[in-house]
């Protein structure tokens, strides 16, 4: 039969390796944030060559076309400082904010993360672990760890949002670049 020491042992490394895993997972989320945004950026750029040269080669442009492409080229470059502006190092100011936190937050999503401090988010690991009755105290390194998965977590939730927002920005343009086009192809 194990000692009610080893077994202690054997649940502070279940709960390392738990908090770990999900430090990790938590920079790949932030990883994949980064390339969405870097992505977007490029197709930004590629559009308003493309749009350009497209352009350049109507002569005149109806009035009406020109005003969709203004309006889509100003939402181009809007969606294309928001994507800039997601690669600065912005710790302390949050443009978004998460929810309150819940019961039914799970513990490995970003998003949820994000809502908690270190220690409350200690606190919903080992709840969802089954050990909140023995795991009451932290060291030093859980609760750093725990501050570093709940900034990137902060860092993926805001980088996450200005790409929903440059992408919503993006979409439109197309959809008035589109629309441009397709006046202009009509009224030839």
């Amino acid at each position: 039969m194990k000692s009610k020491s080893t077994e202690v042992e054997q649940m502070n490394e279940d709960y390392h390796l738990k908090l770990d895993g999900v430090f990790k997972n938590v920079n790949e989320w932030l990883k994949f944030a980064e390339q969405k945004n870097a992505a977007l950026l490029l197709l930004n750029g590629g559009m308003i060559w493309g749009v350009t040269r497209v352009l350049s080669a109507v002569d005149p442009v109806p009035k009406i076309s020109y005003w969709l492409n203004m309006t889509g080229y100003s939402l181009v470059a809007l969606s294309t400082l928001i994507c800039i502006i997601s690669f600065l190092p912005i710790l302390q100011q949050r443009w978004f904010k998460p929810e309150k936190t819940s019961p039914s937050d799970n513990c490995l999503y970003f998003a949820h993360s994000a809502k908690y401090d270190a220690r409350g988010y200690l606190k919903l690991l080992a709840k969802k672990l089954g050990c909140e009755e023995e795991k009451t105290t932290f060291t030093e390194f859980e609760v750093d760890l725990s501050k570093q998965i709940v900034t990137n977590s902060g860092i993926a939730f805001d980088k996450y949002k200005r790409f929903k927002l440059s992408a919503i920005f993006t979409l439109s343009a197309v959809v008035l670049f589109l629309l441009s086009f397709g006046i202009i192809n009509f009224m030839e």
